[in-house]
């Protein structure tokens, strides 16, 4: 009973022993690994929206996705309802476990189509490394879980780079948030709150907004 019988990936307790495997190779041979908790942005929305079944294809293509992006000596696994654990094997620095995050941040953002509907998905991901953050499977995997951002800072910063996407992105990203992401989206770049209301910025001010959030520093979580 280590498998998820909805997505075939490792559970929770599969996942734990896996992990314990690899924190010990970690303590016994210094070959450092990243940790990485994936909370799936949009999930609720479509079980709410559309239904269980709805639900559960959405996890399946998530789960899909995600193991193609994974190399043979890695690990993945679904550890919760909307929530996915990754073990990835030397990585040296911290930039080289964001980029990893980036790219399946990448992946899964955008939108999936629910009949004759969709939903807009993301991720909001926690990161560790063994040994620097901890040599024990718990401890990993809890503090993982822990770095996971708990606010809508990400997913803004999601729909700014969908704001900066080639063509008209004002047509094709733009129009489709809805203003309180807007309204949102403002506040998280000028620091005033939810800013002016979203029928007051024109196309070149969305457009702007977007560009000014993506070169800004990301948040400190």
């Amino acid at each position: 009973a280590d498998r998820d019988p909805l997505t075939g990936l490792l559970n929770r307790r599969g996942f734990s022993r896996e992990l314990r495997r690899a924190a010990a190779l970690v303590a016994r041979h210094e070959t450092p690994i990243a940790v990485l908790y994936l909370d799936l942005d949009g999930f609720k929305a479509v079980n709410d929206r559309f239904g269980h079944p709805a639900g559960d294809r959405l996890l399946m293509h998530v789960a899909q996705t995600l193991s193609a992006a994974v190399r043979p000596s890695d690990m993945l696994a679904r550890v919760g309802g909307d929530e996915f654990a990754m073990v990835v094997r030397g990585v040296q620095t911290p930039d080289e476990a964001a980029a990893i995050a980036d790219r399946l941040l990448t992946l899964v953002s955008g939108r999936f189509s629910v009949g004759a509907g969709e939903a807009r998905t993301g991720l909001s991901i926690g990161i560790v490394r063994a040994p620097s953050d901890g040599l024990t499977a718990s401890t990993l995997l809890e503090r993982a879980a822990t770095a996971v951002p708990q606010d809508d800072r990400a997913p803004l910063l999601a729909a700014a780079r969908r704001l900066r996407e080639p063509g008209d992105p004002y047509i094709r990203a733009g129009a489709a948030l809805a203003p309180a992401t807007v309204g949102k989206l403002v506040g998280l770049v000028t620091g005033a709150g939810a800013g002016p209301h979203p029928a007051s910025l024109r196309r070149a001010d969305l457009v702007q907004l977007a560009r000014t959030a993506m070169e800004s520093e990301e948040p400190q979580w």
